[in-house]
């Protein structure tokens, strides 16, 4: 096959507004940023990647994966491009060996979704891809305690196999207080999943989870605000634990004795990409640890390709996609549809009707 050749490349910014206030580590949003990266081969065919650095957890701003990637889009003309997620890991070095996470992860899509238009498939971000036309949600709970309760029987009449709780936010009696009404809510039809986001101290860990060890949780995500005790606090709970952010800075031979480990929460937008997350998930393969996909709050374009990424890399794992609800406005003429607790593929085009571009501001280089 023909080398793919770029004739084009250009960066846009989006801004979205979100249907309620996203509450973040250090700051809230009401408002989503970030920036779609298009290529363009010599024939006419388009890739799409989205940079979108999450404030609080990406390592990078929004203003440095931009100034990044406009310098990186200035170079790409008349470049050749890799194809395949083999390729992509041979050609770091040339493209993107020192690129920002977000940036390479907005180029890596890029590049594997122009190779799936030029061949008219689905984008594929795996060796071996499943081919899968949905792929399950866990649904994220959030609110107060009544709301969180109606949406969990909502939810789990609606097929929903997984949901997930944030917990840190409140007492530590609320939380337990909740966790266990929640638990009750549930009645079995559905796992729970709970997430801190960092918020205790190994005290509080430990007493939530003595309060809660007898419930049937199928992890908890992220319990301790200094995550060096983390492997302390993994032999002293009888919980099952789940790491996100902390595979950020956590390199995988630091977690060969976390007993108790569970789960691997991957987000390319931070890990720095999809070839990153790939890695991570053979890892925890060879572990029996399940590798779960989710979401930074990007638009339903990175949706739509987590999406994809998803349904190859952990097909029957509710993945943690559930968040177009809240953005009031797509940037996807179809976006992806929600049925039955699961979010609907398109097996051969990977952008279903095109991108809304009257709501992109392209960025102007020098």
């Amino acid at each position: 096959m023909a080398a793919v050749i770029i004739s084009s490349c250009s960066l846009f910014t989006y801004r979205l507004p979100l249907s309620r206030e996203l509450t973040l580590k250090q700051e809230s949003l009401i408002e989503r940023e970030g920036l779609l990266l298009r290529l363009v081969d010599v024939s006419g065919h388009i890739g799409w990647g989205e940079i979108a650095p999450l404030p609080g957890f990406s390592s990078e701003s929004l203003t440095e994966a931009k100034a990044q990637a406009t310098t990186l889009a200035g170079s790409l003309v008349r470049r050749d491009l890799p194809e395949t997620i083999f390729d992509l890991r041979r050609s770091m070095g040339r493209h993107g060996g020192s690129l920002l996470p977000s940036v390479r992860c907005g180029f890596e899509a890029a590049a594997l979704h122009l190779a799936a238009e030029r061949e008219q498939r689905a984008i594929s971000f795996t060796p071996n891809p499943h081919d899968k036309s949905s792929v399950p949600l866990n649904a994220l709970l959030s609110g107060d305690e009544a709301d969180i309760l109606e949406k969990a029987t909502l939810l789990v009449s609606q097929g929903y196999r997984a949901v997930k709780l944030k917990v840190g936010r409140q007492s530590l009696e609320a939380d337990i207080a909740l966790t266990y009404r929640l638990h009750a809510r549930l009645n079995g039809r559905a796992t729970l999943r709970l997430d801190a986001n960092r918020a205790w101290s190994f005290d509080q860990a430990m007493e939530f989870a003595k309060a809660v060890e007898i419930l049937p949780l199928e992890y908890v995500e992220e319990p301790l605000m200094d995550p060096s005790g983390l492997a302390e606090l993994a032999k002293a709970w009888k919980l099952p634990l789940a790491l996100d952010e902390s595979l950020i800075d956590l390199p995988p031979e630091k977690l060969y004795h976390f007993v108790g480990l569970k789960a691997l929460i991957l987000k390319p937008m931070l890990l720095g990409g999809f070839v990153a997350a790939l890695d991570w998930a053979k890892w925890g393969r060879r572990r029996d640890l399940i590798s779960m996909v989710s979401s930074s709050f990007e638009s339903s374009v990175g949706l739509m390709l987590l999406g994809h990424f998803a349904a190859q890399l952990s097909p029957d794992i509710p993945c943690g996609l559930d968040t177009s609800d809240w953005f009031v406005e797509n940037l996807l003429e179809r976006p992806l549809p929600t049925q039955s607790g699961s979010l609907q593929l398109d097996r051969t085009v990977t952008l279903p009707d095109g991108i809304l571009l009257d709501k992109l501001t392209e960025v102007k280089r020098g």
